[in-house]
This record gives structure tokens, sequence and C-alpha cells, in this order.
């Protein structure tokens, strides 16, 4: 299987997750501009929201687009996508911005979905506990 995504033809970070609403497999992804010369340092692999790709077999793959997550932030790395009990979890990495080094600050932020196309903060959500 290879995917490359047409946008910025630099996927990486891929997460593969059963999409129940969909009946499809998903693929969420860092997207890296990759295919934009010329810029500086390691800008080129910030400033993009998450890539979706969708699959009926989880071996070919069609671009879907970007997730939409409310997050005001340029840049989103590696998604870590998990479905439990008829609820997406995303675990997403934040930098607040564009940069051209590795030194700007980063956070993990928890979105919860009930399509895994939308993303949004978990208000009223909690974690049960366990047993």
């Amino acid at each position: 299987m290879r995917y490359v995504d047409p946008v910025h033809e630099g996927p990486t970070d891929p997460t593969v997750v059963w999409n129940p609403w969909a009946r499809a497999w998903w693929m969420f992804y860092t997207s890296r501009r990759a295919n934009v010369p010329g810029l500086p340092g390691v800008s080129w692999v910030h400033g993009t929201p998450v890539g979706i790709a969708t699959s009926a077999d989880g071996f070919a793959w069609d671009h879907l687009g970007h997730a939409v997550i409310d997050v005001p932030e340029p840049t989103l790395w590696a998604p870590e996508v998990i479905v439990h009990e008829g609820l997406g979890h995303m675990f997403l990495t934040v930098v607040p911005g564009v940069f051209t080094d590795w030194e700007a600050d980063r956070s993990i932020v928890h979105l919860v979905s009930d399509d895994l196309r939308h993303w949004r903060e978990p208000r009223g959500w909690s974690c049960p506990a366990p047993g």
C-alpha cells in the first residue's frame, strides 16, 4: 500500500481506524508541505491540518480532505484516533505557529467526535474509572 497526499505530497504519522459511521477505514495523518519549494528551515513540516484518507479494503486509499478540528493553532501533528463506546477520541500534538526550527512549544490535546470528521474539546465528557 502506498498513499501520497494529493494536496501536499508529504503524509506522515498515520493512524488507521474503522469509522463505524462511514463504514470504511479512515487514515488520519500529519500533512507536510513537501511540495512547496523554498520554505526556510523546517517550516515545511508546519502550518497544515490533519489529513484524512478513506478506504473500503485497507489497501486502496482516496483523499477525503481534512479533519475539521476546533483548535486555533495552525500546526497539527501526529493524530492518534480511537473509537470507544460510540465516540471518537483524538490525541493530537499542537504547535502554536509555523517555525523554521524545532524550538517551539508543543502540547497534546484530547478531542472528541461523533463522526470522526468534526472534532471538538470533550465538554461534559469524563473518562470512566477502570473496573
